[in-house]
């Protein structure tokens, strides 16, 4: 569903942009699109504007776990604790 009837390229922006965590404000002003529009298109489970949004995030988020990874392996403190919390973090999750 794209009731906003973005384009691939548009949609494609909108998920670089969320890869950057921009608000919803800041990506409708971004996208040139309406807020409401834009809070309503998120309301919807099917939404491939809503799923742009998510997939730009977590890919961003990806990212910087793997780097987080990387460190803590390499014996970087501060990342094996951060590297620790998401590990517990996503265990309390999964339960």
């Amino acid at each position: 569903m794209n009731t906003l009837n973005l384009n691939e390229e548009q949609l494609k922006e909108l998920e670089e942009f969320a890869m950057l965590h921009f608000s919803l404000k800041q990506l409708a002003i971004l996208v040139g699109i309406g807020l409401e529009s834009l809070q309503q298109e998120m309301e919807q489970d099917e939404s491939l504007v809503r799923l742009a949004i998510q997939r730009g995030r977590l890919l961003s988020e990806a990212k910087l776990r793997k780097t987080t990874l990387d460190l803590a392996e390499n014996g970087s403190s501060p990342a094996l604790t951060a590297a620790l919390k998401l590990i517990l973090d996503r265990k309390m999750e999964d339960i």
